[in-house]
């Protein structure tokens, strides 16, 4: 079950490269072996696509101390509104979800949490 305090993102708006509005922590002393997945749930609502060069990516970033953040390896490529669901290794504390977006006039609107399955 998804609650709050696994939501990166509440029907967030993003018109520009940029973080997750929130910041998942995954408890004190979290350090899961390698192979311990944690799950990516989003809802894209909206997404610019007029002109036909907007681009755009999703990367899921973590952190032991909320100031140094480094790649957990899930970077999406978000072609169009929909769910998606992805799996990954999350080896830190904190987590966050990195927006890249490029084109004339990129906007996308979405719903994002973190758990762990």
């Amino acid at each position: 079950m998804l609650d709050a305090l696994q939501q990166l993102m509440n029907a967030q708006t993003l018109a520009e490269t940029g973080d997750s509005e929130s910041v998942v922590d995954l408890g004190v002393g979290f350090a899961p072996t390698p192979d311990k997945a944690a799950r990516l749930d989003m809802n894209v609502t909206a997404l610019d696509a007029v002109t036909g060069n907007e681009t755009y990516t999703a990367e899921v970033q973590e952190s032991d101390d909320l100031q140094a953040w480094t790649a957990t390896g899930l970077l999406l490529t978000v072609a169009a509104v929909g769910q998606i669901s992805k799996l990954f290794s999350a080896t830190k504390r904190y987590q966050k979800l990195v927006w890249t977006l490029g084109g004339t006039t990129p906007s996308v609107t979405a719903s994002a949490w973190i758990s762990l399955p």
